[in-house]
């Protein structure tokens, strides 16, 4: 029975949020000639960064323990398979 899917998708998918939300929270240091021209602004503001970043940097830290918790299962279903192979 395949138990850790569920949690290899919800850790892909906290992986790509945390990613999209990192890249949002740093775009205007990735690219600021970009940012003034669609926001109008000279910076961005500093609550952007101070909130941002924890947030951002919590949901990567869920895909992470998500993303283990998955290897987990999986290795120990498999060990489980050779276990009922080896007693068969």
């Amino acid at each position: 029975m395949k138990r850790f899917i569920p949690y290899e998708i919800l850790a892909a998918t906290l992986m790509m949020l945390g990613a999209v939300l990192l890249v949002w929270v740093y775009y205007p240091n990735i690219n600021p000639t970009q940012y003034r021209i669609d926001s109008h602004q000279e910076s961005a503001p500093m609550s952007r960064y101070i909130f941002g970043t924890p947030v951002s940097l919590l949901i990567l830290l869920g895909a992470w323990h998500f993303n283990r918790k998955a290897r987990k299962l999986k290795t120990d279903e498999k060990d489980g398979e050779h276990e009922q192979k080896r007693t068969a």
